[in-house]
């Protein structure tokens, strides 16, 4: 396996963006493993856009790697770095240098996931449902669908600003104590789907006190209304932050839920579908 860290920006589209940072977990090739081009996992650990929780980094790609994808990890811009929707610009570059670099790094350039947990969530559903407007490509100077999300896995994703926010996460993500209906609902993932949103996992539990379950119920009533393929799982037991829901990713035994810990072989097995095994 190959592991780099990499400053994803060549020149300055907002301050700040020079200490964002993608982590390249990228398997060996071999002759003696003539395997065709691997699909790639951009993992977006959750936080609230305060911080990048390393609970959901690591545990998540080994998840991937150990399902034949080649993974990357987004360090991306968090506090006041984050105000202005910074973080969904560092979503659209990372996408943008795992393609230029696919040759390189053996990637199919047309099955690239995102995966996102909490806030990390939010980051991967917006960039899921926002990713062909021209507006982004313009700011960043990238070619048009280069930042092309070809499916989303979501784990009790932070979603709307306007059903049951978690709103120290759109705070963050604005830069406003007290932001406006209008600009809650311009980051709220759900008002975004539209025919070009790419296909989702989602998996949320019933119990969640800090995220509560409607984010991602909204979301798939969104995705269903524009005949999105999604697969849904509510889930009984746990509390927010699960991340694999296992020992790996456990800061105490309560969050080692082995009933939850499925989400993780359903998504790969999910992923398998709408790629293609």
């Amino acid at each position: 396996m190959v592991c780099e860290k990499i400053k994803i920006y060549d020149k300055e589209i907002y301050r700040g963006c020079d200490e964002v940072i993608l982590e390249t977990y990228i398997h060996a090739k071999s002759s003696e493993l003539p395997i065709p081009p691997r699909p790639a996992m951009l993992v977006f650990g959750g936080g609230g856009y305060e911080f990048v929780s390393d609970r959901e980094v690591e545990p998540i790609v080994t998840l991937y790697l150990a399902a034949g994808f080649n993974c990357f990890a987004l360090r991306y811009s968090v506090g006041k770095n984050a105000a202005g929707g910074h973080p969904i610009f560092d979503a659209a570059q990372a996408l943008y240098t795992i393609r230029k670099n696919a040759v390189e790094w053996d990637i199919d350039p047309d099955r690239i996931a995102v995966w996102g947990a909490s806030a990390g969530g939010h980051l991967a559903a917006s960039i899921g449902t926002v990713c062909h407007r021209k507006e982004l490509y313009n700011t960043l100077g990238i070619p048009y669908g280069s930042a092309k999300v070809n499916a989303m896995v979501l784990s009790y994703p932070v979603i709307s600003g306007i059903t049951t926010p978690h709103l120290g996460s759109f705070k963050n993500l604005i830069g406003k104590e007290n932001p406006s209906d209008e600009e809650l609902a311009f980051y709220s993932c759900e008002l975004n789907v539209d025919n070009n949103t790419a296909p989702a996992f989602i998996w949320h539990t019933m119990i969640d006190s800090c995220v509560p379950v409607q984010n991602a119920l909204v979301f798939a009533k969104a995705l269903s209304e524009h005949n999105i393929p999604y697969e849904l799982h509510i889930l009984p037991m746990g509390e927010h932050g699960l991340s694999r829901a296992n020992f790996e990713s456990a800061p105490c035994p309560e969050y080692d839920i082995p009933y939850v810990a499925r989400w993780g072989e359903w998504s790969v097995k999910w992923l398998e579908h709408i790629f293609g095994k």
